[in-house]
């Protein structure tokens, strides 16, 4: 029921031989980005138990990368390994490659997963404390602006030169 670290295991192991330096070291300095997102999966489900979703097949989820290589990586795994398009119990019957574009300075998104915003502390016993902020919260948007353009620094190598506001 439970199924994203299987999920997450399953994409690591179609990013090939990139597969441990983006778990291992990531991208950035100041906080290792792994720099590629995946959704839940998609798909009708035959039946849920406590333990099980069973979907029918298809089932599809969207994996997305700012980088160019880790998707070559991913492509060229799957269309050149010698069990052909199966992994892990999943038949692959097709990809569809994606590229998007923005125009203009504004853009409406939706996510395909939850976005989480956190900060942690140290409270005053020297415990760790983490709290967690609802999108309705001034800093739930303050860290998503800063995430953002550390991410923008991290895959252009400079400082955003304009103004993000969300």
């Amino acid at each position: 029921l439970y199924y994203n670290a299987a999920l997450q295991g399953f994409v690591y192991s179609i990013l090939g031989k990139i597969a441990t330096k983006i778990h291992d070291e990531g991208f950035g300095e100041y906080r290792k980005f792994k720099m590629f997102v995946f959704s839940e999966l998609f798909g009708d489900t035959r039946r849920i138990t406590d333990r099980y979703i069973y979907f029918k097949s298809p089932v599809r989820f969207y994996l997305a990368s700012p980088y160019t290589f880790v998707i070559q990586s991913i492509f060229d795994r799957i269309f050149n390994d010698s069990s052909g398009l199966s992994f892990h119990g999943f038949r692959i019957t097709g990809i569809n490659i994606q590229e998007d574009s923005i125009d203009g300075d504004e853009i409406i998104a939706r996510t395909l997963s939850p976005i989480t915003a956190y900060q942690t502390f140290k409270d005053i016993d020297g415990k760790n404390k983490t709290i967690y902020f609802s999108p309705a919260e001034r800093e739930f948007i303050e860290l998503l602006e800063k995430n953002l353009l550390r991410k923008h620094k991290v895959f252009y190598g400079s400082e955003f030169d304009g103004e993000i506001t969300i």
